[in-house]
């Protein structure tokens, strides 16, 4: 990770029938990936891999490791042949991350999630196997905006009143806190973005 300061970028959008509805209901945020600005980002800590599907993969000029044997993986719909690569560089607001490694799957496996969305715009699952290089990731949903922390530690803001912060630790390679409801015993919950 090489950055300068702190990123803050707004989330993107989605369009919605009812105007009293809130436009922001998954994390997407634009990024420049591969020199190729406006590239559509879900940031996805429930997914331990970045991945794109084959054609956004192709328009940015990114190939599968040569020499590999695809990565079988069970999918949205089934069992799926994804392959290995590497991103060169991913630029979000301030902060680049370079030589990611990304699965590149069918198109299928990205567009079923976001074709209620975009139509065909493909969307690039970026995973914890990312999200864990940076500091902190704040997702604002009032707001409408991320910040991507550098090198800085977490401060929360104390004006928002529907906020709370609780450590976080790892149960594999997903980010989990603890949780108690009604006066039980804590138990581990995978945050998923």
């Amino acid at each position: 990770v090489e950055a300068r300061e702190d990123a803050t970028v707004p989330l993107v959008e989605i369009p919605t029938d009812n105007a009293s509805r809130s436009l922001y209901r998954v994390p997407v945020i634009l990024a420049t990936v591969n020199s190729k600005p406006g590239v559509h980002v879900l940031l996805d800590s429930g997914s331990n891999r970045n991945l794109f599907g084959h054609t956004l993969a192709r328009n940015l000029g990114i190939p599968a490791i040569a020499g590999l044997k695809p990565i079988t993986a069970l999918g949205i719909g089934g069992t799926v042949d994804n392959y290995a690569a590497v991103i060169p560089s991913m630029q979000i607001g301030a902060i680049e991350l370079r030589k990611l490694i990304g699965i590149i799957g069918p198109d299928a496996q990205v567009l079923n999630f976001t074709r209620g969305f975009w139509n065909d715009t493909q969307v690039m699952i970026l995973g914890v196997n990312a999200l864990r290089t940076v500091s902190f990731l704040t997702i604002d949903y009032l707001r409408g905006s991320v910040i991507i922390g550098a090198n800085e530690p977490y401060l929360p803001d104390d004006t928002l009143k529907s906020m709370t912060t609780a450590p976080l630790r790892w149960m594999g390679e997903l980010p989990a806190v603890e949780v108690s409801i009604d006066g039980r015993d804590p138990v581990p919950c995978i945050l998923d973005t």
